[in-house]
């Protein structure tokens, strides 16, 4: 069986949209209300103002729901036992009106993505690689944090702009690792995916294939300027390890947003003392690879990223 623990149960918490947390509440709410009536009832413990016993269920439910939420008008008193329930009742009924408040709070105060990306995804080609990397910039830390990226192709330019067109093949790429028990706050984290040695791109060979991404997938046609339309999706999604609250957000990388070369390294300390777009820019400084590098590159001569464009026009110029 599995074990309760207070984490779990915020995690179960925080997986609920807050519609569905207020109609449990709603419920908990009117059926303690109904039974507290019920007892009344029962025991005979509900009185009005000439001291004549309290009977009818309508009558009961109205002293106990004006009980529970603490309003008391005093038209209706409890008696003997009665007065011990609506105690408990009132003190019942507190608890759950701030525990209504605290959810409303945490759910709509909460921020629904705590990650920021950088503007660029980097390709290191003495690697073969794509490197990518994001930053929680939550104070809370975050659980079960899962990365996903996709590569997606749709057919050339002019048929993209066509009404209705839209991505026909979507692969996933290989990454090493994909998923951290506990992304810490302040602290950028990076992932590569699975390099190819500069062997080439598989072709698309059908959705939700792994695949090694390489700049291959990237080629265009630099005569007729009928280059494929292709994209890197970074989808990364988790939970708040204080709430348990669920976060979802992507990022989408075309080939203008792809450099080649390596990230700047940057420091956990540097990134605190920056805010807001700073970080992100912070994230995003890169370092380009050398055109000598570049030339040697087996990609270079239809690789559509900027260090290989810039090659080019030196060399032909």
């Amino acid at each position: 069986m599995p074990r309760f623990s207070v984490q779990s149960l915020r995690f179960s918490l925080g997986k609920s949209s807050l519609s569905k947390l207020l109609l449990c509440w709603l419920g908990a709410y009117v059926g303690f209300a109904v039974l507290c009536a019920i007892l009344y009832s029962r025991t005979c413990t509900v009185s009005d103002v000439r001291e004549n016993s309290v009977h009818g269920l309508a009558n009961l439910l109205y002293f106990s729901f004006t009980t529970q939420s603490t309003v008391g008008y005093g038209d209706y008193a409890p008696v003997g036992y009665g007065r011990l329930i609506s105690v408990v009742q009132s003190l019942v009924g507190m608890a759950m009106n701030a525990l209504l408040l605290g959810i409303a709070a945490v759910k709509v105060l909460k921020p629904s993505f705590p990650i920021i990306f950088p503007q660029y995804v980097v390709y290191e080609l003495k690697a073969h690689d794509f490197w990518f990397r994001f930053m929680n910039i939550d104070p809370d830390r975050l659980r079960e944090v899962t990365v996903c990226l996709v590569i997606s192709k749709s057919p050339d330019a002019a048929e993209r702009l066509k009404p209705g067109a839209y991505d026909t093949i979507a692969n996933y790429v290989n990454l090493p690792f994909s998923s951290w028990q506990v992304c810490p706050s302040d602290v950028h984290m990076a992932l590569r995916t699975v390099s190819n040695n500069g062997k080439g791109a598989p072709a698309f060979r059908g959705h939700g294939e792994m695949i090694d991404a390489s700049p291959a997938l990237f080629f265009s046609d630099l005569q007729n300027q009928s280059c494929p339309v292709v994209k890197l999706t970074l989808t990364i999604k988790g939970y708040f390890e204080t709430t348990g609250d669920q976060f979802f957000g992507s990022k989408e990388y075309d080939v203008s947003s792809i450099r080649c070369g390596q990230f700047e390294d940057v420091s956990k300390s540097a990134l605190s003392a920056l805010g807001g777009s700073k970080q992100a820019a912070a994230l995003s400084k890169t370092i380009p690879s050398s055109s000598l590098d570049c030339t040697s590159c087996p990609y270079h001569h239809g690789c559509a990223f900027d260090v290989a464009q810039e090659t080019r026009k030196t060399e032909s110029g």
